[in-house]
């Protein structure tokens, strides 16, 4: 009989999140980095995520400023009457700029006690709706600037956070193992900032001032799958992780956005996928939507257009701009000018190197002008990388471009330009 109770046991363990999730240490350090990310960004002094047992709940994992010892990690206590069982409830607010003036939170006594002051509780959902517990940030001071963007952070952080144990519970599985594995390679590699975006700046070649800046992501250090930003995006999309990129993203965007002067505007590479899945709207109000030029790649594949206009259409009601990148590399560039009639369209680098001695590729630029002035669009010159390519577009009616690296813009007043 005991040796059948113990089998049972064994089997139970088997299949318990909670048993799977115990010294499961990558996902814990997964966990913790974005516990960490959410607590310093809105500078909150505890980050925790909780499970939820019964009547209970236990502090499965915690993230404290330095000196701060409020919650401890594996504590547990009756959930009945906190202040998240009261957000998972729909009773209280997940965002509280100081829960000791609100209705609904300030009568509980662990927040007299604490005292709690900014609060953002997040329920942590799996996919069949069972709820595991909280994925929460709070001080013991209010913070009045906490905003929607504050809390979309938090939905986000914990939606990741309730995938990956999602998918660590489901193990022994081979294929759960291997996607587990790979979410937590690439929420570390997020949330460790090793995305970077390196500002190129967009020229105006008639005066050589700037005119705005484009974010070019790159891995400061690449893992033994994901060796590119290419590939990065790829997998996030593939594992279900748009959101955690989107966040990455749109924090560099409005960094950009408040260092660099007012009429400058700044691009960001984005794909359909991406478009589809992460709310920019909700971060970005109406004067900064105005500076944002959204980038399709020609190499991003476009299921149906008519989806993609659907998805588009209130981004371009906000005032952000469109542009299709790689234009001239293949038919599938024509056909996101065609279909989406973008501001701008961005020439493939391979087309403007070496065009003031290539008729080829100066027979394919005079196409794509007049093919670009009947839909509206402005062309962008990539990759000019010396002086005679930079006269020959200047002079071909090229106004906008961007300079390899390895050249500096050699046309009057581009000593004016700035960089971030």
């Amino acid at each position: 009989m005991s040796d059948y109770s113990d089998a049972l046991d064994q089997l139970a363990l088997a299949f318990d999140p909670v048993a799977v999730l115990a010294g499961h240490k990558p996902l814990e350090q997964t966990l913790l980095g974005l516990l960490y990310a959410a607590r310093t960004k809105l500078r909150m002094e505890v980050g925790f995520i909780s499970r939820f047992d019964g009547d209970m709940r236990t502090f499965y994992l915690v993230d404290s400023a330095p000196g701060v010892n409020i919650v401890q990690s594996g504590g547990s206590e009756y959930r009945g009457e906190s202040l998240c069982q009261r957000v998972v409830d729909g009773r209280a607010s997940q965002l509280i700029a100081n829960a000791q003036t609100v209705a609904g939170a300030n009568d509980l006594t662990a927040v007299k006690l604490v005292p709690v002051g900014a609060h953002i509780s997040v329920p942590i959902v799996f996919s069949d709706g069972t709820v595991f517990g909280t994925f929460c940030v709070f001080s013991r001071y209010a913070i009045p600037e906490l905003n929607h963007r504050s809390l979309a952070m938090c939905r986000v952080f914990a939606g990741v956070a309730s995938a990956l144990i999602e998918e660590v519970s489901a193990l022994p599985q081979y294929e759960s193992h291997y996607c587990a594995k790979k979410k937590i390679e690439v929420t570390e590699l997020l949330t460790e900032g090793r995305l970077k975006y390196a500002p190129a700046a967009l020229i105006n070649l008639n005066t050589g001032k700037q005119l705005g800046v484009e974010l070019m992501p790159t891995l400061t250090q690449a893992t033994e799958t994901i060796a590119s930003p290419v590939l990065l995006m790829h997998e996030v999309i593939r594992l279900g992780l748009a959101n955690l990129i989107g966040v990455n993203l749109i924090e560099r965007v409005i960094s950009t956005l408040s260092t660099t002067p007012d009429e400058h505007f700044v691009a960001i590479n984005i794909t359909p996928q991406l478009l589809a899945e992460f709310d920019f709207l909700e971060w970005l109000n109406k004067d900064m939507c105005k500076r944002v030029v959204f980038e399709i790649s020609e190499h991003d594949r476009v299921s149906s257009y008519h989806d993609l206009k659907r998805i588009l259409q209130p981004i371009r009601t906000s005032g952000i701009r469109l542009s299709i990148d790689n234009a001239g590399a293949g038919f599938a560039s024509m056909q996101h000018i065609l279909q989406l009639q973008p501001e701008f369209a961005k020439l493939d680098a391979g087309l403007t190197c070496g065009i003031a001695s290539d008729r080829g590729q100066q027979a394919m630029l005079q196409a794509l002008l007049i093919f670009s002035r009947a839909q509206g669009c402005t062309l962008v010159a990539d990759g000019i990388s010396n002086k005679w390519d930079e006269e020959y577009l200047l002079h071909s009616g090229i106004s906008v471009g961007q300079y390899d690296r390895s050249f500096r813009c050699s046309l009057p007043g581009a000593c004016t330009r700035t960089s971030i």
